[in-house]
């Protein structure tokens, strides 16, 4: 299963990839484990402590605002209680953080034992399509350019497509010739 949330498949997936580490560092020792969601760094810390392989934490996302997305909704306020009480808890026990953010830096920065920097998510810098081919493009799916929002995230709760839709309406015509 590929969808992000819990599935009951999950941890045991989780077990057997602890299992592939030890195993894989045993054959080669590993000089780091470079953890790129809270699962991750949950197995590095777990793997810590048999191995010494220090885990640089890549917080992506902050558990505190996305794990109530995986629940009821009358759930929201244990679930985001117990996200943050995750997201301290790696942060106190990883070597060192990247965050993607400021804003996660500064959520976890009073928790870190190690350095924590903000690595934000990288920008492809070519140019975007020009008018011509935007004009193929939204013909090609019954678009009109400038009239339309394109959205290219998961549809998971903890994305609040409600706001983005209502920025989307607020927004208008973006598109002046």
């Amino acid at each position: 299963r590929h969808r992000s949330g819990f599935h009951w498949g999950k941890p045991a997936a989780d077990i057997a990839l602890l299992v592939h580490y030890l195993r894989q560092h045993r054959l080669q020792r590993f000089d780091l484990a470079l953890a790129h969601n809270a699962e991750a760094a949950m197995i590095g810390l777990a793997a810590r402590s048999l191995t010494g392989v220090p885990v640089l934490y890549v917080a992506h996302t902050l558990l505190r605002h996305e794990l109530s997305a995986y629940g009821p909704a009358r759930w929201d306020v244990a679930l985001d209680a117990a996200g943050a009480a995750i997201d301290s808890g790696l942060a106190r026990h990883a070597d060192g953080i990247l965050a993607l953010s400021p804003e996660s830096q500064q959520t976890l920065s009073p928790h870190a034992r190690g350095p924590i920097r903000v690595l934000p998510p990288g920008l492809d810098p070519k140019p975007g399509p020009g008018d011509p081919e935007q004009a193929r493009i939204c013909a090609r799916h019954g678009l009109t350019p400038g009239q339309f929002t394109f959205y290219s995230g998961n549809l998971d709760r903890y994305q609040d497509l409600e706001l983005l839709s209502g920025a989307s309406e607020l927004i208008g015509d973006t598109h002046h010739p």
